[in-house]
């Protein structure tokens, strides 16, 4: 897959935000492609139109991708073909510096994981206590809630004015 350039990977996000309503204001931005022939291919990111004048066809560019441009529009982009030389690169060996490296990462992020699944299991064991208990309460609740009260429950601690102070007294003693 071709790599995008900084021009062609804001082009994508200018359009993806125009499309979106990101901003009132579209702006026309270029992207400009170059040949192998060392001309410039300037093509409307917006309409994908080319605006320097080149005529219907294939354009081969530095990178070896190639564009189509077809009734003076950009129709497509041909990703480079893979060299056979690419193809045939040998194999990179590791070092044993590097072998041991990776080994003692692989043995550090193994020891990681094994720290987190202890940790989950703790809190898995915790959380079902948790669960158990608030059962156990729940029941116990709905319990008390089923009984009448004992006593009668007096809301208001409301003496009328005129009460001796034996009431008065009497009702500080029943809070």
């Amino acid at each position: 897959m071709k790599e995008l350039t900084d021009d062609q990977k804001k082009s994508i996000w200018t359009r993806l935000g125009a499309l979106v309503g990101f901003s009132e204001k579209a702006e026309v931005k270029l992207a400009d492609y170059v040949a192998k022939d060392g001309s410039t291919i300037s093509i409307d990111d917006a309409t994908q139109e080319v605006t320097s004048g080149q005529a219907d066809g294939e354009y081969e560019l530095e990178d070896g991708t190639t564009l189509v441009i077809a009734t003076g529009k950009l129709d497509s982009i041909k990703d480079a073909p893979v060299a056979a030389a690419d193809a045939a690169a040998p194999a990179v060996t590791e070092t044993p510096d590097a072998a041991a490296a990776e080994s003692a990462a692989m043995a550090d992020l193994q020891k990681q994981i094994d720290d987190l699944k202890a940790a989950i299991d703790a809190l898995t064991s915790g959380n079902a206590a948790l669960t158990e208990a608030n059962t156990t309460l729940s029941v116990q609740l709905a319990d008390i809630e089923a009984k009448p009260a004992d006593k009668k429950v007096t809301l208001s601690s409301h003496v009328a004015q005129d009460a001796t102070p034996a009431q008065r007294a009497w009702a500080r003693y029943q809070k």
